[in-house]
């Protein structure tokens, strides 16, 4: 029973553990982004732009809980796992997908998109520079590794 409950506790901090983790990668990759565009941010201004544009990912969690309360409230544990809202996988049965294509499909969504944006407007915020070059900043830096991510996690997917 002790077991039961520390790996219980491992699960719960696992969570903000990860936050951490994906904060500071994507923050490195802003970093790193505006650093060879030649604009002086901070690495801890970067991590700040990736926790509010982070806010962005609460929208669909909000949006799928709401939907299987007031829309479809009979429902089973792998539908709900196979939704996601505004997703490439709406596009798609769940049951015809194969497994590692999934995740790909669902990581491909508008909120993923507003998130590049919120991105955008962090760094140009951030660097107080021209637009055009805040979103080259984040579309040569943070969306070619997000895209190579997704590839990868289908190519290792076993």
């Amino acid at each position: 029973m002790l077991i039961l409950k520390l790996i219980a506790g491992l699960k719960i901090l696992g969570v903000p553990v990860m936050y951490i983790i994906k904060f500071s990668v994507v923050g490195f990759i802003l970093w790193t982004g505006c650093f060879m565009w030649g604009y002086k941010v901070s690495y801890t201004k970067c991590w700040q732009i990736t926790m509010i544009a982070e806010l962005v990912f609460f929208v669909p969690a909000l949006l799928k809980t709401l939907w299987f309360i007031l829309v479809q409230p009979d429902t089973n544990y792998f539908e709900f796992q196979a939704f996601y809202p505004l997703s490439l996988m709406s596009f798609f049965d769940y049951d015809t997908v194969q497994e590692k294509y999934i995740y790909v499909n669902q990581s491909i969504n508008i909120f993923e998109i507003a998130y590049w944006i919120v991105l955008t407007y962090g760094v140009d915020f951030a660097a107080r520079k021209k637009k055009s070059i805040a979103n080259a900043i984040v579309f040569t830096t943070y969306v070619p590794l997000f895209l190579f991510w997704l590839w990868f996690y289908a190519a290792v997917y076993d």
